[in-house]
This record gives structure tokens, sequence and C-alpha cells, in this order.
């Protein structure tokens, strides 16, 4: 600081682009953020007359719990600082720092030591000061991938105390490459598709030009021009996501509460008394009650709405495990990667070497009727699309196409006509469009062990429109071959399922049973495809 210059080493950031808002391939429409650190770190100060305080101790647990939830979740949480516990000593024990004499703890100092332990954060410095004590302590986030190392420093920033000698705190993380950010992609990642003005985005499609579609000849240029325009309607009515800035079990009471605390917090550092002492302790207490009690209450509702959402509960449950989902360390074929780009052209690989059901399909084409299906005078029109559209799900989720099925279902009537257009000209050529093939392949793990790609399985996401065209057709064949299946298939028709099945099969055992008939070969099938 003397010198006035800022090392260079300091200086360096990663730039990345964020879409705000307007077209979303001019880079005009972008700015830039930066990031100075991949970790969060949180630099502390326990001053001495506070570190034998139980309260204050606790109020900087909550305030570390806050601050790592509002965090990413594979994010490596860092908190270092003084925090003035001279009685807490350290032992090295199989490379990891165990503590001495846990007994002897004061109140404050056990309350550190808990909440930190339930934060699953651990003491890594075992540098000691010339009194042979450790008060600047560095507690990391258990199970992080990152390796790390606390030294002495040997060139300090500014002059050196020898009650806290300088650290120099080494990391080596497996960071993730700019390169890797959609930023083709940003939009879907910032747009609330939850918050569409479904009226307004109707009316805007009612009145747009279709005209580029129906002069096209080309049915892949067709579909692109088609999802090309309620794309760019997409973004004009619907608003940004914002980042939650507090619990989801958070109220206005709550809040209330929260900024009562800061406020005797501010006046006990400026105004020391018995007086606004005891005032941030009452309020500190009434927080810290008030948001357990609304915690148990978020729990309770989230664990009585699994028949009525389903997914939020799986949601709360997932965000409570310390597994991910997907594995960050893969191995397929004798070879491990921790890299992005390698675990996709892993799955990738996986998944295409599983074996194909081409000679499935051929054998299940040969046993069909000779001109059981004509579909040589099937025009589709605006009505079926109509009709196939209330078959989807109401989803929120944009697909491979970046268009949500919930627009679909909510606007399929100013869409209708020109969706049928691209729908006839595609089944009257034999080409499906190119925009329409592409999915999201997501990997599921099974069972077994989550750092070997071959224990996962892959389900894709569609688009909707893509869908829509599947249901018109398949209607089509299954009312052209309904007379040729037999009474006794369930699977894969309308009404019918592995319930239905099992339910027949009940039925028919009984009616034997009643009847009195004897046994009878129940696994011969009474029909045939």
């Amino acid at each position: 600081m003397s010198t006035g210059r800022y090392p260079n080493r300091l200086k360096i950031a990663i730039i990345a682009p964020i879409f705000k808002s307007g077209d979303c391939t001019n880079p005009r429409y972008y700015r830039p953020i930066s990031t100075l650190s991949v970790f969060n770190n949180f630099l502390i100060y326990i001053p001495p007359d506070k570190s034998r305080d139980v309260v204050f101790m606790e109020d900087h647990i909550a305030t570390v719990r806050e601050l790592s939830v509002s965090a990413n979740s594979e994010a490596i949480i860092l908190a270092c600082g003084d925090y003035n516990q001279p009685r807490l000593a350290w032992s090295n024990d199989d490379n990891s720092l165990r503590l001495d004499n846990p007994i002897l703890l004061t109140p404050a100092s056990a309350a550190l030591i808990d909440g930190m332990d339930f934060l699953n954060m651990n003491q890594i410095n075992a540098q000691l000061n010339h009194l042979r004590r450790t008060l600047d302590l560095v507690f990391l986030t258990e199970g992080s991938h990152a390796s790390h190392e606390v030294l002495t420093a040997v060139d300090s920033l500014v002059s050196v105390d020898p009650h806290h000698p300088p650290l120099t705190i080494r990391f080596n993380a497996p960071a993730k490459s700019v390169t890797s950010l959609p930023v083709g992609n940003v939009e879907e990642r910032k747009i609330n598709y939850r918050k569409i003005d479904f009226d307004s985005l109707s009316a805007h499609l009612s009145g747009s030009d279709w005209s580029c579609i129906y002069d096209c000849t080309n049915v892949h240029d067709m579909a692109f021009k088609f999802c090309d325009i309620i794309r760019q309607w997409l973004i004009a009515n619907v608003p940004l996501k914002r980042c939650p800035i507090s619990p989801p079990w958070s109220t206005p009471l709550l809040r209330r509460a929260k900024r009562v605390r800061n406020q005797w917090q501010r006046r006990m550092r400026t105004h020391r008394s018995n007086f606004t002492k005891v005032n941030f302790k009452h309020a500190s207490d009434d927080y810290r009650h008030l948001n357990a009690a609304l915690y148990k209450s978020h729990v309770l509702r989230v664990q009585f709405g699994l028949r009525r959402d389903p997914k939020s509960f799986w949601s709360f449950v997932n965000s409570k495990r310390k597994n991910p989902i997907v594995s960050s360390n893969l191995v397929y074929e004798d070879k491990e990667s921790s890299d992005e780009a390698v675990a996709c052209d892993f799955f990738a690989r996986h998944f295409a070497s599983e074996p194909s059901s081409d000679s499935d399909a051929e054998l299940a084409a040969s046993n069909i009727v000779a001109d059981a299906v004509d579909l040589d005078t099937f025009e589709i029109l605006p009505a079926m699309i109509i009709h196939a559209s209330k078959k989807l799900k109401n989803s929120f989720s944009p697909g491979p196409d970046g268009i949500p099925a919930s627009v679909f279902c909510r606007c399929i009537i100013a869409v209708a006509e020109p969706l049928a257009f691209i729908f006839r000209h595609s089944f009257e050529r034999g080409v499906f469009p190119m925009c329409w093939k592409e999915s999201y392949m997501l990997p599921v793990h099974k069972s077994g062990d989550r750092r070997n790609v071959k224990n996962y399985r892959g389900i894709t996401s569609l688009p909707a429109a893509s869908k829509i065209f599947e249901i018109i057709v398949s209607v089509q064949i299954l009312h052209a071959t309904k007379s040729h299946i037999s009474s006794d298939q369930h699977g894969f028709i309308p009404g019918r399922s592995v319930s239905t099945n099992l339910l027949d099969f009940t039925s028919t055992c009984r009616s034997f049973r009643t009847k009195g008939t004897g046994r009878r070969d129940l696994h011969r099938p009474k029909g045939s495809l």
C-alpha cells in the first residue's frame, strides 16, 4: 500500500459475458462481470472482548451459515481470520488437524468448534505465533476437491505482527473453463419462464408475420424460422430471473427481526453498555428462535407436500444430499477425468455403444398386416394440433429449441396454422426438421459406483413441437391398426397400463377358481398380436 502499487498476481480475473436484454446474437446486449476468485472467502475478526461471548459466537456461526447457503452447492467455502481463541491448540493427525484438550475449552470456543463442525468445515492452519499459539484460524469446507496448504508467508504486504504471522494459503482446485460457459444460451439460464405473460405473448404471436415460413421451400428453414419468431417474442414477454436473497422459509417478520438484530449490533459497536448488550442479546435470540421455527415449518411443509408437489420435495431432498447427482470424477474404459468436456465425451460414447433396437424394429414391421395403415389421404389440420397440445405436460423448462412446452399449451391457437403448414410439408416430403431432432441427454445414476459411467442411464428431453407431431401421427396410426391389435395388449395402449394388466390377470384367476375348472396353463396367451 505504501508504494501505491497492487500486486499483478492479484489483478487476475475471469471476465464472463452476461445477457441483459434485446438481441442475444448482438454482443452489445451483454455486460461483463469479473470473478476475482474461484472460492467464497469470508474474512473474520473477533475482538478480544467478544472472544468469550457465546451469543456473539453463535451469531457469527449463523452468519457463516447464511452466506454458505447462498453460495453455489459446489463452491469451496473458506472462512479465515483472527478468532482470538488462545486456548485452542491443534496437532497433526493423519494429514489432518486434531483439537487438543477439548475438555478445557471455554463456552465460546466450544460454540465455535461445534458450529463449524455442524457446517462441515475443518480447521487447516497449524502455523504458530511467537507464543506457540494459533490465533488465526482457517476453516475450509469438508470434502472439497481442492488440495490445500497453509504456510508462513515469505513476503508480507504489511509489517509483520508477531502475534499474527503472515500466512500463505495455497489451493489447487479444478476450476471450470471459461470456454465451457454456454454463452449462446445465456437467456435460457436467466429468463424466468414461470413468469411468462401468456396473454401478451399470444397477442404478439397472433399478429406476427408468418409469410417468411409460407415462402420457404425447405422444411428445415421453415422450422428454424418458426422457432426463431417464438424465441424473439419470448424474450420480450418474459422477465429475467432474480437470484434469491433469502432462504425459502423467509417471511417479512423474519426479515424485520434480522434488521432489528443488526441495528442493535451496530449500536453495541458504537455505544458499548449493558443496555445495548442486553437488547442485542434479546434481538439475537428472537431472530434465532424465529428462524428455527420457520425452518422447521418449511421442512414439514415440504414433507406433507410430497403427494401434491413431488418435484419440490425431491429438489429439497437433493439439496440436502452430500453426494452430487453426477460425480465430478468419472471413469470410463480405464480412463479417468474430472474435466467437463471429457466427461460429456464419456457419456456420449457410453450411450452410443448401447445395443441398437433396429433389428427389433424390423421384426415388428415384418409382422404388420399389409395395407393396414393408409396415410396417403392423411392431412394435418390446425384442429389436430390444438387437440394434441392438450396432451402435453405444462412444463416451463425450455427444450433444445429454447421453447418451453407451456407456450404451446397456452398459445397454441396463435401458432396452430403455421405449425400445421410445417407438419404437412414435413409429412408429405418425408423430411423431419433438423432443429426438432436435437435433444438433451441427461445421465441418471442407476446403482453402484457413481464414478463409473456405465452405471448411468440416459433420459432425453425433446422439443415440444416434435412431441405434438408424434402425438398426431401416433393417434392416426393407432386408429388405423386398432382392429389388428389383440384385446389382451396392455402396453402402449391409451387407457391401459401394467395396473390394468394385473387387474385382468387377477380377475381371470379368480374366475377360474370360482368356476372350479381346475388347473389351466396361464402362461399361454389367449390371443396373438
